[in-house]
């Protein structure tokens, strides 16, 4: 079973979450929240040595601080949105439904859209948190900076805006064509 830094339990207490959720549901989308927001936060080295701690039941004083001040909180938002619209649809063997009460309306997919924003928006305050705290307490941590190879290397990058811009890349000869409008003998 994968080492998790928060339990199904906490995911239900510190969200909107309803204590009725089964366990069994959460922990693969906290392991996937786990593995797309904190790792890459970490790094290879830092998130093996935290696990191997966490399994052995040995978390230094630093360590605890970490997992519990800063990994943890931005964690249960994270794996908040992605479980979020999984909990609402059921597969079973030979149909997909979706969970409806007889006290309520089922919300729509943009009801729920509205509430995983704002809990990715929490997630990533945390997160951001977690990342400012690690650069400046990188002797507590020294795993921190010790990836090598293939190993995932911390990613100090918080905000994604959604948009990338890459630079429009002008053709020889139009730079040429410019050069020799400006009096410029070559480019190359």
């Amino acid at each position: 079973m994968a080492t998790l830094y928060t339990s199904p339990q906490t995911l239900k207490r510190d969200t909107a979450l309803g204590t009725s959720v089964d366990e069994e549901l959460l922990r693969p989308y906290i392991r996937i929240a786990q593995d797309r927001w904190i790792l890459p936060a970490l790094g290879t080295k830092l998130d093996e040595h935290l696990k191997a701690q966490i399994d052995a039941d040995t978390l230094a004083s630093n360590d605890l601080i970490l997992v519990r001040d800063y990994i943890q909180p931005a964690l249960v938002q994270l794996a908040f949105c992605e479980v979020a619209f999984v909990v609402r649809i059921r597969f079973s063997n030979n149909s997909v439904t979706i969970a409806d009460s007889e006290q309520g309306s089922s919300a729509q997919a943009s009801d729920i859209k509205l509430v995983t924003d704002r809990a990715q928006q929490i997630g990533l305050f945390y997160r951001e948190r977690m990342l400012d705290y690690l650069c400046e307490n990188t002797a507590l941590f020294p795993t921190y900076n010790q990836n090598t190879g293939s190993d995932l290397s911390p990613n100090r990058d918080n905000y994604f805006g959604g948009l990338n811009i890459y630079p429009n890349a002008i053709p020889d000869r139009t730079l040429r064509t410019i050069a020799s409008a400006i009096g410029a003998r070559s480019i190359d």
